[in-house]
């Protein structure tokens, strides 16, 4: 399961940038279902931060959402 999470972290269509390690701990705390203060309390930063790292994240993978991520484009046709 690591091994998945570590390619969909670096999966990146639009963009060349690979994400910081920051970034990757927070879609880790989102796709483990903590919310935002929970996650803001495991890497002791705020809870607007988490938001921005995880707006960061989405963008340098070319998603608009975290459900993009999850749901594959393959099944929906």
């Amino acid at each position: 399961m690591y091994k998945r999470q570590t390619e969909l972290f670096t999966c990146n269509k639009k963009n060349t940038q690979p994400l910081s390690l920051r970034e990757r701990q927070v879609l880790s705390g989102i796709l483990m279902e903590f919310n935002y203060k929970q996650i803001a309390q495991m890497l002791s930063i705020s809870s607007k931060l988490v938001g921005h790292y995880k707006r960061l994240a989405l963008r340098k993978l070319g998603a608009k959402s975290i459900q993009s991520l999850l749901i594959p484009t393959n099944s929906l046709d």
